[in-house]
């Protein structure tokens, strides 16, 4: 079953959620509903600053987000993740979480939901050299290029300055 496929159940699965009052989140990691309740709960979302917090654990908040149907959670979280890579990413065990980061977002979240997917692509473009020149990073980095031909496109389209799909351009999926 394919991630789309994956997505368009959760969909079902949502609507089947609020006819019953049960909302399932075993899929979910501690960390996420912890996050997901505090922003439901309050209104606020804060990392807790004695947990790191990594790119891949904004990404899977994000995706809940979506899921769960908290778009202000997924605007604290875009925001989050965007200050977070605006930073830097100085070390090789923050290049291999943001490479981790970008495989998920492409993997969990529809093709039309382009916040974290143009912040990563973004910062691909700007810091290409680190991701792709050496070592076990651009090993990395090159394989989320092959699995995620989405993310490969969206470089692609940015390289040329182009913010979306041609007019007139159809991807096989969308005909």
């Amino acid at each position: 079953m394919s991630t789309r496929s994956i997505l368009r159940k959760t969909r079902l699965t949502q609507r089947q959620e609020a006819q019953t009052g049960v909302i399932e989140m075993s899929h979910d990691e501690p960390q996420v509903i912890q996050a997901l309740l505090q922003y439901l709960y309050t209104g606020d979302y804060r990392r807790d600053p004695t947990c790191p917090s990594s790119l891949l654990l904004l990404a899977k908040i994000y995706a809940s987000a979506d899921m769960h149907d908290v778009p202000g959670l997924k605007d604290a979280i875009t925001y989050d993740f965007d200050r977070s890579v605006g930073q830097g990413l100085r070390d090789e065990s923050s290049r291999l979480d943001f490479v981790e980061a970008v495989s998920y977002i492409y993997e969990n979240t529809l093709e039309t939901d382009r916040a974290l997917k143009d912040v990563a692509v973004n910062f691909t473009l700007r810091a290409a050299k680190e991701l792709f020149e050496t070592g076990v990073v651009a090993h990395c980095s090159r394989q989320v290029l092959r699995e995620c031909p989405e993310y490969a496109v969206d470089l692609a389209l940015a390289t040329a300055g182009v913010q979306d799909h041609p007019k007139g351009w159809k991807d096989e999926k969308s005909v």
